[in-house]
């Protein structure tokens, strides 16, 4: 039976064959446990051949590669813009005895997104293509958890996470982050605007948002809604607000934003 957080480990390392994944974990499972996990989850990993056969020495280099552990520790332009974004499409897990790990997960076509965050992390770590159409980057660092953790984040934060104590000056960095991983931006015909929306597992932190940006008068009318058949809240944009909340995300010229939903001329 594979524990909760080596299942977590799994899906973060589909780009591993399960030969790599049986080294990964010092053979705690067989090669028979992985794949049958695989299998009724109906979940592909990398296929065995001779370009993916590593050993288990190379796998720890890749957990050995330089990163700013401290990364973290101070506020910045950048730093919050990415703790926003993991915390709309990261994650943190440990595996017992085999270290803290540090994950954001995109699409596929904002992979040149990641590179940046690596770039801004000081890190060489590989982005790793996905079976579904995503990328993905994993670190070990207990450091980067510990801050993670410290900001607010935590272990299986979907359905409960709360808006973090971002001083004021940060805030619609942390925003940007959230709304390029939770965000959407929908269209009529002809590319003529439709409409903006945050989305989150967690009211708490949707309400959060909502009372933030209203406090702060970047929005009037716009409201919290879920959707016919969707049980997920959404902070959902009129017209004016929608216009006004990108000016507000996209002030001073961010380094950090995901181009296909604000580059929308």
């Amino acid at each position: 039976m594979i524990e909760k957080n080596d299942k977590e480990l799994i899906n973060n390392n589909l780009h591993l064959t399960i030969n790599q994944m049986v080294k990964l974990f010092n053979k705690k499972y067989t090669r028979k446990e992985i794949k049958n996990f695989l299998s009724n989850n109906n979940i592909s990993c990398q296929k065995e051949n001779k370009e993916t056969r590593i050993t288990r020495k190379q796998i720890a280099q890749r957990i050995q590669t330089p990163i700013n552990h401290n990364y973290f520790k101070t506020w910045t332009h950048n730093m919050t813009y990415i703790l926003g974004i993991w915390y709309a499409d990261g994650c943190i897990f440990t595996n017992k005895g085999r270290g803290y790990y540090f994950s954001i997960k995109l699409n596929k076509k904002d992979k040149y997104l990641l590179q940046l965050i690596l770039d801004d992390l000081n890190s060489m770590h590989n982005i790793y293509e996905n079976n579904d159409g995503s990328v993905h980057i994993t670190i070990s660092s207990k450091t980067i958890y510990q801050d993670l953790i410290a900001l607010g984040g935590k272990e299986n934060k979907s359905l409960s996470i709360i808006l973090p104590n971002v001083p004021d000056e940060y805030m619609y960095d942390f925003i940007r982050g959230y709304f390029d991983g939770d965000g959407c931006v929908t269209y009529k015909k002809d590319r003529v605007y439709y409409s903006r929306y945050i989305c989150s597992g967690s009211k708490e932190f949707i309400e959060g948002i909502y009372k933030y940006l209203k406090n702060n008068n970047v929005i009037e009318g716009s409201g919290i809604y879920n959707s016919k058949g969707c049980k997920i809240p959404r902070l959902l944009f009129n017209k004016k607000d929608g216009i006004n909340f990108e000016k507000y995300m996209m002030k001073d010229n961010p380094y950090l934003y995901l181009k296909r939903k604000h580059n929308l001329e």
